[in-house]
């Protein structure tokens, strides 16, 4: 059953307790779901977002999904549950869900794997994990090949899933490992840490196993921890990377503080193959505000296209925060460019994995506020992309891409107006007209 919470509360340092202005993020709130959910999976695709899984009030599975498509959200059956499972977006273009609780209230496993298939929207029951799980992560490598590890209240291992149908066996794990990180270090290896074991509990050494090779230890673990997360965070979220030129470089939260559910300072770290250090950033991230503690309670998601990063975070008045990192100067020696973005308060939308929009925005779906059982049915976008979009503003509830559309009809009504004006105006001074 879960017991821990999915976000870490702060205790700041006086240096971090900083004089760090926000910029009043805008908000777009989409229609809710027909389901408030949490334990669940977001997927943008393209235009269309997939919500899928997770449990509904009352601490119950759902079998079901809902699919977006500017306009509405329409429900859908999925082959299983999968409650805190596994999913994928593989290069095939299909996605993969595995994993998850058996029963109610976050209890038990199971092995049931499914396939989405956008091009028709069905869903496929296909396979069966080779260990059942709960709390897991994914990989896709060149070949195709996708490894999995991670588990919740039971052994762990790593498998290996062929893409297609099967799944197997690959090595044992030095270390249990719940929402373990699963980073690319070639294009055949790959590393797997992270802070907690599969109980929630804090590992006294973090150890390092890779696809081929033996085990490790990273110098900056010595220091500084992988923040543990509950929440989903495929590793093609956070890569910032090459792997055209074999660069495989992936960001991550880290963080200092005590053994139990509290942190003194976050940063992010950055990988470079097996090389692990800290993000060079030109400002500390805050740990408060005038608003009062932030808690970050997912892992970074990266937009390549615009060189930027994200780090959200969520106050205890139900305001989100994000930490936005322009990293590419940090490839030439220098530091990243930190923004700080608020929203005003968002009571219908709780910590829930965030997903990047298609336009590179952020899209946040449901999730729960450290109750499992009262579960959020809001959406929201965070418009974090442009700063010229950065405005104090919560829209009406319609489709985001209804938006510019909306903005069109105003910016064209206001010309016809003003042609009017100056017509009658040209008319009094010219009755022949």
């Amino acid at each position: 059953m879960l017991t821990k919470a999915w976000g870490y509360a702060s205790v700041p340092e006086e240096d971090t307790i900083a004089n760090c202005p926000f910029v009043p993020l805008r908000v777009t709130q989409l229609p809710r779901l027909n389901i408030p959910r949490t334990g669940h999976h977001t997927v943008c695709l393209g235009n269309e977002i997939l919500v899928a899984g997770g449990h509904k009030s009352g601490f119950v599975l759902t079998d079901t999904a809902e699919l977006f498509d500017g306009r509405e959200w329409r429900k859908m059956p999925t082959a299983y549950n999968h409650d805190f499972g596994l999913f994928l977006r593989m290069k095939s273009g299909k996605i993969l869900f595995a994993g998850g609780c058996s029963q109610d209230l976050g209890i038990g496993h199971i092995f049931s794997a499914e396939c989405y298939h956008p091009d028709n929207h069905t869903f496929e029951g296909f396979g069966c994990l080779d260990y059942k799980r709960c709390f897991a992560e994914s990989i896709e490598m060149d070949s195709g090949q996708v490894i999995i590890t991670g588990n919740w209240y039971h052994d762990d291992a790593v498998e290996r899933f062929d893409g297609k149908k099967f799944f197997s066996f690959e090595k044992k794990v030095t270390q249990n490992r719940a929402r373990p990180y699963i980073f690319r270090t070639s294009n055949d290896n790959l590393m797997i840490f992270s802070a907690i074991d599969e109980h929630g509990n804090p590992h006294d050494q973090i150890i390092i196993d890779q696809l081929h090779g033996l085990p490790s230890q990273a110098e900056i673990f010595k220091k500084w921890k992988p923040m543990p997360t509950l929440l989903d965070h495929p590793a093609q979220d956070s890569f910032v990377g090459d792997e055209k030129k074999g660069e495989y470089k992936y960001l991550f939260p880290v963080i200092q503080g005590d053994d139990g559910d509290h942190i003194r300072q976050i940063e992010i770290a950055i990988t470079d193959g097996t090389d692990i250090s800290l993000l060079s950033t030109n400002r500390l991230i805050p740990l408060t505000c005038e608003y009062g503690d932030i808690t970050y309670f997912a892992s970074v998601i990266a937009d390549r296209k615009s060189g930027r990063a994200y780090l959200m975070g969520r106050g205890n008045d139900a305001r989100l925060y994000v930490a936005r990192f322009e990293y590419p100067p940090v490839f030439k020696g220098e530091r990243a460019k930190v923004t700080l973005f608020v929203t005003e308060p968002l009571t219908d939308v709780g910590m829930t994995t965030p997903v990047l929009t298609s336009d590179g925005n952020i899209l946040l779906a449901g999730g729960h506020n450290n109750d499992n059982f009262a579960p959020k049915g809001g959406a929201v976008i965070l418009h974090v992309r442009s700063d010229k979009d950065a405005l104090c503003i919560t829209d009406s509830q319609e489709g985001y891409e209804q938006l510019s559309f909306k903005w069109w009809i105003i910016a064209i009504a206001g010309f016809l107006l003003l042609a009017g004006a100056v017509f009658f105006a040209r008319k009094e001074r010219h009755p022949g007209l």
